[in-house]
């Protein structure tokens, strides 16, 4: 996304000049301070602010949603219980769903699923083994009600 600051001065009118853009929550998105340009990194609220020299400022806050288009998505069995060890180890699949009757999620589970952009965790995973996402580093976990 790319966040526009309209800079009205007496003698002239600047788009994004003379102003330093920030973010609230640069867990949730962050944003270039020259150029505006936002980079999103996990779902949340975030709140943009366009601040001039002169300490004149005006803030947007932004909703930032995962978006699963175009994802390959794995949704597992709604009956599952537990997620082994190493079950799914090396997996080419960039999204999983877990069922909300999983309870446990095995170590090393997911191991080394480098195209694993996303999974769902539901609030009923209790228990999640040791390095069960090693190797996802682009992996976003999305923990329910935690």
């Amino acid at each position: 996304m790319q966040l526009t600051a309209n800079v009205t001065m007496k003698t002239q009118s600047c788009v994004n000049h003379l102003v330093t853009f920030s973010s609230s929550n640069n867990e949730i998105a962050t944003v270039d301070p020259e150029t505006g340009l936002v980079h999103a990194i996990a779902p949340g609220t975030v709140t943009f602010t366009a601040a001039s020299q002169n300490n004149h400022s005006d803030s947007v806050t932004v909703s930032v949603a995962f978006n699963l288009d175009g994802l390959q998505i794995m949704r597992l069995p709604s009956d599952l219980h537990e997620i082994g060890p190493e079950a799914f180890a090396g997996l080419a699949c960039e999204a999983v769903i877990i069922p909300d009757t999983c309870t446990t999620i095995g170590e090393k589970a997911f191991e080394n699923c480098t195209k694993l952009q996303y999974v769902y965790i539901p609030s009923s995973v209790t228990s999640i083994g040791e390095n069960a996402f090693s190797g996802c580093d682009n992996v976003y976990l999305d923990y329910q009600d935690k």
